[in-house]
């Protein structure tokens, strides 16, 4: 989890593109993106508003969750000694808190949920269940509100290993403004990534993109000049 990665030199170089502001948005449940961005700012996201601090010029979004995101199962049923039961035997609708916990790591059980020994109640995953169905952003309604104005106000776009299949992030991008650049990082798919995004809202087609097809992959792109570029036509 300490090691450096590519993804260190994905926040690094683009924190220090020169971009005014910048917003981080990953589909993935893991944690390596929030692993590079707590070792770039040496700070941990120990809740959930220190994913948008307004303290600096990054903020980082995960729509569909993460593995260390929790909400409290309150009504979960107990044994007679105080310890959780399974939530499958909960004989009623459950009830889950309003906010979102940062689970923390623990370096003892090498865990993140250790629900029998919560002393707030079962801690249940806040992720979207990988089903065949319309998926749905289950991040704050804070973080979803800051996603769409940044999308209608910037105009630089950086897309990676993005499939366009995930219709509740197209219909975020559709916000996007005209004569936007658009920078689509795939292996030689990053064509047909373009396609998928027109086939899924037209308006696309007409908003006169700048579109940048980069097929060598995301480790090859990190290391290039493409983000100081990018960071350059945003000063220019």
């Amino acid at each position: 989890m300490r090691s450096s990665s590519k993804f260190d030199t994905l926040v690094r170089r683009a924190i220090e593109a020169g971009f005014e502001k910048i917003l981080f948005v990953s589909l993935n449940y893991d944690l390596l993106l929030d692993s590079a961005l707590e070792r770039y700012g040496g700070e941990e996201f120990e809740h959930i508003d220190s994913y948008i601090s307004t303290a600096r010029k990054w903020s980082f979004v995960k729509p569909h969750g993460s593995v260390n995101w929790a909400r409290i199962l309150q009504n979960c049923p107990k044994f007679g000694d105080g310890r959780f039961r399974a939530p499958s035997d909960l004989k009623e609708a459950p009830i889950f808190s309003s906010g979102i916990k940062v689970i923390r790591w623990n370096r003892h059980s090498h865990d993140f949920y250790v629900p029998r020994k919560s002393e707030e109640g079962y801690l249940y995953p806040e992720v979207v269940v990988p089903v065949e169905r319309e998926k749905v952003f289950v991040c704050p309604a804070s973080h979803t509100a800051l996603a769409v104005e940044f999308v209608r106000q910037c105009g630089n776009f950086l897309l990676i290993g993005f499939s366009a299949r995930d219709e509740d992030l197209l219909g975020l991008l559709s916000g996007m403004p005209a004569r936007s650049r658009v920078t689509i990082v795939g292996r030689g798919d990053s064509p047909e990534i373009f396609r998928r995004i027109c086939s899924f809202d037209r308006s696309f087609e007409a908003k006169e993109l700048s579109i940048r097809f980069w097929d060598e992959g995301f480790s090859t792109y990190v290391e290039s000049p493409e983000l100081d570029r990018l960071g350059a036509c945003c000063q220019g």
